[in-house]
């Protein structure tokens, strides 16, 4: 995979991640557990991806995030 490509999926992950966070806090002062639990969910699946990207894809050589 080319470098511009992952540097623009790391960027995409990165801002699905900072957007859950910021709505992770909204919850956490609405005490929602519902959301927050959703929220949990999405941001270990989004860290799973990332990781699994750098296990499988990135260069040694690159940082991406």
């Amino acid at each position: 995979m080319a470098n511009q490509y992952l540097v623009e999926i790391h960027d995409y992950i990165t801002s699905k991640i900072d957007s859950a966070q910021k709505e992770k806090k909204i919850a956490v002062q609405k005490k929602d557990p519902a959301q927050i639990n959703n929220l949990d969910g999405q941001l270990d699946e989004l860290g799973a991806l990332r990781r699994f990207l750098k296990k499988n894809y990135d260069l040694p050589t690159q940082s991406y995030y």
